[in-house]
């Protein structure tokens, strides 16, 4: 019926798949999520190497995003081209608190993807040309955005909110990249990418074969005992409640509201997650 629309409700529950925590044999961290008909596979492995616990300014986004830039067996290139050709795809992300590497492949090609994974994870070598491309990259593309309204707003909002020299609120600048160094990245990535400072995810369908899969390829690997995670002050917002930021030569304006809510274990963290989408 194209006239009359569907009666209007309320939605009471929203059904969740709850994850099912599994460990590998050799003590590491798994949780599956067995859902979906298709044979395809999201394995994700998260490191506690956010921007809170890196040393310096950039150094935690710079080995996320240069993660997949070569190991000792082959080039970036090679590895691109090997997950294209098995229908796979590889992906990596950062926030605050953790960096992650997702790869998202077909069941039946399981058994050359993993390896692959497990190779880039704990196999990477930052290659100091790629290093150099990313910096020089990277801060052209801060110095365009630095012009912009909306970037400056979001820029200063954090540090309105958490204070200028709190985990949340430190911002980098374009000094940030100069300073940064090819021996800052592989430091951060020989100490957090480590077996003890993580655990996998694994959504779809997902079968015994996997779990052996990943046995097989962990079994060697011994975990120490875990890092330090890093304390994260309390926020030392700064007093103004308002902030006005002149952007010279600027033919629009940007305007930005914010405010401190609840953690996300509140009862009403996930219903706000979605309100705000």
């Amino acid at each position: 019926d194209r006239v009359a629309g569907p009666p209007e409700q309320t939605v009471n529950q929203i059904p969740m798949i709850a994850a099912e925590a599994r460990p590998l044999d050799n003590g590491w961290p798994c949780f599956f999520v067995n859902a979906g008909t298709q044979d395809v596979v999201r394995i994700e492995c998260s490191f506690n190497a956010g921007s809170a616990s890196q040393p310096k300014s950039l150094v935690a986004n710079s080995v996320s995003q240069l993660l997949n830039g070569g190991t000792s067996k082959r080039t970036d290139f090679e590895l691109a081209e090997t997950l294209d050709n098995y229908g796979a795809f590889l992906h990596t992300d950062m926030d605050e608190d953790f960096s992650a590497m997702e790869v998202y492949t077909p069941n039946k090609h399981l058994e050359k993807v993993v390896p692959l994974m497990h190779e880039v994870l704990f196999d990477s070598v930052f290659p100091e040309s790629e290093f150099e491309l990313h910096r020089n990259n990277s801060k052209q593309k801060f110095v365009v955005n630095d012009g912009k309204v909306n970037y400056q707003a979001r820029r200063h909002f954090s540090q309105l909110i958490f204070g200028a020299e709190h985990s949340y609120g430190k911002r980098a600048s374009a000094a940030s990249f100069d300073e940064l160094t090819h021996q800052d990245i592989l430091d951060y990535y020989k100490t957090k990418y480590r077996p003890e400072n993580s655990y996998f995810m694994i959504a779809g369908k997902v079968d015994e074969k996997l779990c052996a899969l990943l046995n097989r390829y962990v079994e060697q690997m011994t975990r120490g005992e875990a890092t330090t995670a890093a304390v994260i002050s309390a926020p030392t917002p700064v007093d103004k409640q308002k902030l006005f930021i002149e952007q010279k030569d600027a033919v629009q304006s940007a305007i930005r509201i914010v405010r401190t809510l609840f953690s996300k274990t509140h009862k009403y963290f996930l219903g706000m997650q979605v309100l705000n989408t």
